[in-house]
């Protein structure tokens, strides 16, 4: 029996959304994916964090499938994660003059309520717009501290 052959359990950059997550969601969710290798299996993933580090409330991850049957290293699969949090802006708070933790705190529920909003739109309005918008293919509610769960799912 041929199956995938990586580890679905990995965390992918070090959130605890996984391989096996994102493959369950490109499978269900993703048409592109479902023509072009929904009957393929995966025996490579990579994940690059294009935002280098450096979004205040987002981590945006490339992330790369190679499959059991590839000829070659570029008959890969590329999606993107968009993964809310707000490490970097803590961050960047600890190393400043004005280090103030309470501020930050009080921070954390209005960028939650952005990504909730940002979801909605993805979810609902997107679809029935008739201007370029990037497809994207799952999103999930950031709530409180499983923000490390959340994540949209975009093809480019």
């Amino acid at each position: 029996m041929v199956a995938d052959v990586v580890d679905l359990t990995q965390s992918i950059s070090g959130h605890t959304i996984t391989v096996g997550w994102l493959l369950e969601s490109l499978r269900e969710n993703d048409k592109i994916f479902q023509t072009l290798h929904g009957q393929r299996f995966v025996k490579k993933f990579d994940a690059i964090d294009v935002s280098g580090g450096h979004g205040i409330m987002s981590e945006i991850i490339r992330c790369t499938l190679l499959f059991t049957d590839s000829i070659d290293e570029t008959d890969v699969y590329t999606t993107i994660l968009k993964i809310p949090g707000t490490a970097a802006l803590f961050k960047a708070n600890s190393t400043s003059e004005n280090n103030d933790d309470e501020l930050m705190q009080k921070m954390i529920k209005p960028i939650i309520d952005v990504h909730r909003a940002e979801c909605k739109f993805y979810n609902s309005l997107a679809p029935i717009l008739d201007v370029p918008v990037p497809k994207v293919y799952k999103t999930l509610d950031w709530i409180g501290r499983k923000a490390k769960m959340d994540a949209f799912i975009w093809r480019i």
